[in-house]
């Protein structure tokens, strides 16, 4: 998707005032406390709505005048540990990332133990022994007792044993990114409806996934209500995870995002982000075959253009421009006349929604795929039950410039007033004061 440039000085005027807790950043300047975080994958090139929200929490963070100590796991998929990547984390301010060493010695013991879990814990997707090796346990607790931390954040329930070998007494908080072992069901049902990793004609119907009942798998819920307090971006998942883990402390906190400057050129094309799911291919493949011939019938102009490295194995097709990876998001969003957003399946939220949103571009959603995602039909995007409506929305975009200016401020608006920076600094703050950090 794209990277992060502006260094610590700026992190003020790109992210707006934090009036509200400044007196409080400012004590703790005085005598800054340290939060120890764990992500498995390295956040800088932010590749995914993943990679930008551990940024930011990283960033809200140090806007509190904490300092930080971020690691991760080296052999996570795509964990793009990078000593650029980590050099430009560092570049932010008082960050430090310490990566755990990848003994041999280690890791095959890891893997025999996630064998013998895996064995024991037959027919079960969400195993946090097998997703939690024994070096990185072992790694966190040898950091934890190194620094210090007044707190731990750790992202992901699948790496909730990290703590396994801190003191009880530590304050802790746990980030939900999405429910693994139900977004893990989703992938495999799609599985089953694939030729040579093209949905068939069952994958591509609006409904796909609501004629399934996912539900959170014992493992998942267990190692979610260990955790005093559960942070999730999601507010729907939010809701099922207060009924699994009544006695967690559960907060919903939605993603946060900078507003850009306004771009005047929206004489672009309609941009989908892409990330590198299968979810994405999916709501790819539905533009492609449902909706691209409808609107070209009418707009032979029109063009659609798709991101992510997977688009350059898509199909040539007439009025499809195939971008492969894009570093700069304003690449593409600064100039987009607006973003088709078929995606149905998936976990968590939609973070390239409300990223298209800060930028100014109304987001045409699909009814069964809106998962709490900040849409108001007619007001700052468009929903269509079916493709017959994505595709004529998707005409009326494309040709109303007036009505596409119209959704697109309010759009942007609507990330002002509920996804801005300040809310997650207040936010944060708040959660710190409920975990009791002393």
């Amino acid at each position: 998707m794209h990277q992060v440039r502006s260094p610590s000085e700026s992190r003020r005027e790109k992210f707006g005032s934090t009036r509200g807790i400044e007196d409080e950043s400012e004590k703790a300047r005085e005598c800054p406390r340290t939060v120890l975080i764990f992500a498995p994958q390295c956040p800088i090139p932010t590749c995914s709505g993943a990679h930008l929200r551990v940024l930011s929490i990283v960033e809200t963070f140090l806007e509190m005048g904490w300092s930080v100590v971020l690691t991760g796991e080296p052999d996570a998929i795509d964990g793009n540990w990078t000593e650029a990547g980590i050099k430009r984390l560092e570049g932010l301010g008082a960050v430090r990332v310490v990566l755990p060493g990848t003994r041999l010695i280690d890791k095959a013991m890891s893997k025999a133990s996630a064998y013998l879990v895996r064995r024991l814990r037959a027919g079960n997707r969400f195993s946090n022994g097998n997703r939690c090796p024994t070096y990185l346990r072992s790694h966190f607790g040898r950091l934890h007792r190194e620094i210090k931390p007044q707190l731990v954040f750790v992202n992901y329930a699948t790496y909730a044993g990290v703590v396994d070998e801190l003191p009880g007494c530590t304050p802790r908080i746990l980030e939900i990114h999405d429910l693994i072992s139900v977004n893990k069901k989703q992938r495999e049902l799609l599985a089953q409806h694939q030729d040579s990793g093209r949905p068939n004609r069952e994958a591509l119907d609006e409904n796909f996934y609501n004629q399934h009942r996912f539900a959170v798998e014992q493992l998942e819920v267990e190692a979610i209500a260990e955790w005093p307090i559960v942070i999730s971006i999601s507010s729907v998942e939010a809701d099922r995870i207060r009924e699994s883990a009544p006695h967690s402390k559960v907060e919903w906190i939605p993603a946060a995002l900078p507003l850009p400057e306004r771009s005047s050129n929206r004489q672009g094309r309609a941009v989908f982000l892409a990330g590198p799911n299968p979810f994405n291919v999916q709501a790819s493949w539905y533009l492609i075959e449902r909706v691209l011939s409808a609107v070209l019938d009418k707009h032979p102009n029109f063009q659609l253009e798709i991101t992510g490295k997977f688009s350059l194995d898509l199909p040539e097709r007439r009025g499809l421009v195939r971008s492969g990876f894009v570093r700069e998001i304003e690449d593409v969003l600064g100039s987009a006349k607006f973003m088709p957003c078929p995606v149905t399946g998936g976990t968590g939220q939609q973070l390239k929604v409300i990223e298209a949103m800060a930028w100014g571009v109304p987001p045409i959603l699909l009814e069964a795929g809106c998962r709490g995602a900040p849409v108001v039909h007619g007001k700052n995007g468009l929903i269509a039950k079916n493709a017959d409506e994505f595709a004529k929305y998707c005409c009326e975009l494309w040709s109303d410039d007036a009505l596409r200016t119209e959704l697109g401020e309010a759009a942007r608006s609507t990330v002002a007033e509920h996804y801005g920076r300040k809310r997650l600094v207040d936010d944060m703050t708040r959660i710190v004061r409920m975990a009791e950090v002393p």
